[in-house]
């Protein structure tokens, strides 16, 4: 196989790979078949995690970073925390989070 076509193969086994992954939770656990306790509270506690392991690497270099794009991270941060508190959605305090972030950002 030439180099091309290794990559179109490879890219096609991704594909294939990561449909499969995606679609297997659907046919595991539909019908009659529910889901164990211990997966239903990962489920439950799978956006906290994810909003803290976005704060760890938004505030990774805090200690060193005592300018004004600091003050626009913090502001971002506690902008996330009230729009997912008042909206229980994680998409939404993401993306309004990133948006204040970047915004802040593009003026400082």
């Amino acid at each position: 196989m030439t180099s091309r076509n290794t990559e179109k193969a490879g890219g096609r086994f991704s594909a294939a790979r990561e449909g499969a992954l995606r679609s297997l939770p659907f046919a595991v656990f539909s019908g009659k078949r529910k889901m164990p306790p211990w997966l239903e509270r990962l489920g439950g506690m799978l956006p906290s995690a994810v909003m803290a392991a976005l704060l760890v690497y938004c505030f990774r270099d805090a200690p060193t970073a005592f300018d004004l794009s600091g003050g626009a991270k913090v502001v971002s941060a506690v902008v996330t925390a009230l729009v997912y508190r008042l909206r229980h959605n994680t998409l939404l305090a993401v993306a309004a989070g990133t948006a204040l972030c970047m915004a802040l950002s593009a003026l400082i």
